[in-house]
């Protein structure tokens, strides 16, 4: 009685299509139930693919699939997409729910309600939190084993590339669009540590991502320069910086590397092929 009652009051404040979704939905799983998981996040959409069969993701975030936007946008395809809306997910009925400290809060509040088990994950801003929420996510889903297995490499391969990072300290400017560039508490800057760098963001006292102007770029130059290689080619207000003749210069005079920048936007073991890309560009 209180479960029916609990829904019909999400019915009177929701209605529309959230409204259509609860009438289809049952109150309760079968004995038997499904083994399911959803993923809302692209981050969280990237751990999932790698921990769990195919048969067992009911469906991943719509940027999982977005090569702009995911390190495993291939792995993605044929997978069923969400926009992170109520209406697309309560008719899955799956048993886990998984979703990113800061996305789709209005869905997860609803998911909740209603008794869907919702696993949220923080951002990662460093290694460690790759590490983290890949175990909270294999401990969640029963793939412990799998995550194992992941990190024994991942470590593996860490190691070998720390033994390769450069002996003096470099200065790395991931220079993207509207001057925005990485500074203390980001992924990128925890990877650059490992290569013995320092973010031209952090010597400007950058927290988090910020946009930098060129004139503070040409005042600090920094001794590699990133280039997205996902940067796009089409004009744009945005991407004006990068025609300046200045910045062709600082291009000119700098070492480039070209890292896409899925690779570090959420922590895989692809985040490590951008490692290795700042040591060789410093070697």
């Amino acid at each position: 009685m209180r479960t029916r009652q609990r829904i019909w009051g999400m019915v009177k404040r929701l209605g529309g299509p959230v409204l259509a979704a609860l009438l289809c939905w049952p109150l309760a799983a079968s004995a038997e139930g499904h083994r399911g998981v959803v993923s809302l996040n692209v981050c969280a959409d990237q751990l999932v693919m790698m921990l769990l069969p195919r048969e067992r993701i009911l469906s991943v975030s719509y940027l999982a699939a977005d090569p702009a936007a995911s390190a495993m946008a291939g792995e993605a395809k044929g997978l069923p997409l969400n926009h992170g809306q109520a209406e697309e997910i309560l008719p899955l009925r799956p048993d886990l729910v998984i979703a990113g400290r800061y996305s789709a809060r209005p869905t997860v509040h609803i998911l909740q309600k209603l008794g869907l088990t919702v696993l949220d994950l923080e951002p990662e801003s460093r290694l460690e939190d790759f590490r983290r929420n890949l175990q909270l996510v294999a401990r969640a889903t029963g793939t412990m084993k799998k995550a194992n297995a992941i990190l024994s490499d991942f470590d593996a391969r860490l190691e070998r590339l720390r033994e390769r990072a450069p002996r003096r300290t470099l200065v790395f400017a991931d220079y993207g669009a509207n001057g925005m560039t990485s500074g203390s508490g980001t992924l990128v800057a925890d990877v650059a540590h490992l290569a013995n760098m320092r973010t031209l963001g952090e010597v400007l006292g950058v927290s988090g991502m910020a946009s930098v102007s060129l004139e503070q770029m040409i005042g600090h130059p920094p001794d590699i320069l990133g280039i997205d290689a996902l940067r796009p080619r089409a004009p744009a207000l945005a991407n004006q910086t990068f025609l300046h003749p200045a910045f062709r210069l600082v291009e000119e005079r700098t070492i480039s590397v070209s890292i896409p920048s899925t690779d570090w936007a959420c922590g895989t073991p692809r985040t490590l092929d951008a490692l290795q890309a700042l040591i060789e560009a410093a070697t």
